[in-house]
């Protein structure tokens, strides 16, 4: 999984998009968004973004995750890659990112921390953070893909 962390086909059409999954005492962090959010505004997300020029996806990861709550990890595994809006439960609206002409590749990376941080997030971006365990998740609204990165990372974590 995630040779080289590249999307099978690399246009200039493809939106690409990295996050880390903080894992700590079976807990995991995730970012409540704006409610003024373009998309999918008051749902709960990994810290990530989009990658900026020359990044990898590793780097991209990490700079969000520096940027959106304080926190400089030195590095992280690779969890899961693929377009995060083909994972949805059935019946549920698809939402689309702002650029809808353009295919997302998000690469969503791992990492397990021994002692709980200080986190501080960004209010422009995000108005909450939570640990949140596999029995927490049922009750929190997910962006598009988070819920299947969330749960991987509790079992792996």
């Amino acid at each position: 999984m995630c040779e080289g962390c590249s999307p099978p086909s690399v246009s200039a059409s493809t939106v690409r998009v990295a996050s880390v999954a903080v894992v700590h005492d079976r807990s995991v962090l995730i970012l409540r968004r704006v409610l003024t959010d373009l998309v999918w505004a008051g749902c709960w997300d990994l810290p990530g973004g989009r990658l900026e020029g020359g990044e990898t996806p590793l780097e991209g990861a990490l700079r969000e995750l520096r940027e959106e709550t304080g926190l400089d990890i030195e590095t992280a595994e690779p969890l899961q890659e693929g377009n995060p809006l083909e994972d949805r439960p059935a019946g549920t609206t698809l939402q689309t990112y702002p650029w809808p002409e353009r295919r997302v590749w998000e690469t969503v990376f791992f990492s397990r921390v021994s002692e709980r941080p200080s986190v501080r997030v960004d209010p422009a971006e995000h108005t909450e953070y939570r640990w949140v365990g596999l029995a927490d998740l049922p009750r929190l609204e997910f962006t598009p893909g988070r819920l299947t990165a969330v749960r991987r990372a509790l079992n792996k974590g």
